[in-house]
């Protein structure tokens, strides 16, 4: 009901209902988008993984070193 945007049905008087309703809301959506990140990582990590972002991270570490190895000589 919540990530559909229904909304509550009747209006909530006691403050344990607003409380509840709030965690529950929040407690709602981070199981949603967490959900939803364990579903889209094996993509996300293939995707790395044919961009070769790794490599090129590494090189660049390398570049930096080397660099900074030379400064100090």
């Amino acid at each position: 009901m919540i990530l559909t945007g229904m909304g509550p049905i009747d209006e909530m008087k006691t403050d344990a209902a607003k409380l509840f309703a709030s965690v529950y809301a929040i407690f709602s959506g981070v199981i949603f988008l967490s959900t939803v990140a364990l579903f889209f990582a094996p993509f996300a990590h293939r995707l790395v993984h044919l961009l070769k972002i790794e490599a090129q991270r590494q090189t660049n570490l390398n570049l930096f070193f080397t660099i900074q190895n030379n400064m100090t000589c």
